[in-house]
């Protein structure tokens, strides 16, 4: 081989080996380059429906791992997302607990609680709530169930346990307003109102308001439902009282 060929050749092996590297930095050169992006968001807080503290078991809010008793808490968050529109709904979240059908004559919620009758055990923020009507959810913040004697604590009643209905409380806060609406077979119309505020630095107001109508798939039975609850809390030198007033009705 002559000494043309060979330097041919070699001219071909490097213009091989640098193809390559020249056409990658034809294309760097050619690609443009975006500026960075930034994206920041917040992320959408899911409902909790698990409770961590309770104020049945020991009269006071205390943590439910500290209470020596069984305690099932229905938050508000999971009655909203069940469309539980009254106790009896709110409560099927509660193992050994039944809902009866008014036997002896007895109108309202009845309810059955680990065998014995709950009829005298309903309780309102602790205190002793044994009317015959059915029980709206539109002003209750949970509702906590106690298993198990519990005399010590709420005086006499059967041995069941104890459902006390926490109702929703002013906050010192900015004012909100919610409303929701829903409507449903059998022309169902239900509307719900809760709406806060703070007057001063220790007086706050909040008013949940309901009206619900609605047929029947059968005849001459409807319902006509509506309900007031408003409360004011007072904060007097540290000492908070939360006076309040329930009212509603219905046919």
């Amino acid at each position: 081989m002559s000494s043309n060929n060979i330097r041919l050749l070699m001219l071909a092996i490097a213009a091989i080996l640098n193809a390559p590297h020249t056409q990658a930095a034809e294309t760097s050169q050619t690609t443009p380059t975006l500026p960075e992006v930034k994206v920041r968001a917040t992320a959408d807080k899911e409902p909790s429906y698990k409770a961590d503290t309770s104020s049945t078991g020991l009269k006071f809010e205390a943590p439910i791992r500290d209470i020596p008793q069984s305690i099932t808490v229905v938050k508000e968050e999971l009655v909203k997302s069940q469309n539980a529109f009254n106790l009896r709904d709110a409560l099927k979240n509660v193992s050994g607990l039944t809902i009866a059908a008014g036997e002896g004559g007895r109108t309202g919620d009845s309810i059955t609680l680990r065998g014995f009758a709950a009829n005298s055990d309903t309780y309102l923020n602790g205190a002793k709530e044994n009317g015959q009507y059915f029980r709206d959810t539109f002003f209750m913040d949970r509702v906590e169930v106690l298993k198990g004697a519990s005399s010590v604590l709420f005086g006499r009643g059967s041995t069941g346990g104890v459902i006390n209905t926490i109702a929703k409380k002013p906050v010192m806060g900015k004012a909100f307003a919610t409303a929701d609406f829903t409507y449903g077979n059998y022309d169902f119309k239900r509307t719900t109102l809760d709406a806060g505020s703070k007057l001063s630095d220790n007086i706050a107001v909040r008013l949940n308001a309901l009206y619900q109508d609605a047929d029947s798939f059968r005849d001459y039975n409807y319902t006509n439902r509506w309900g007031v609850a408003p409360t004011i809390k007072m904060d007097i030198k540290g000492h908070r009282c939360h006076p309040a007033f329930v009212a509603s009705g219905g046919g």
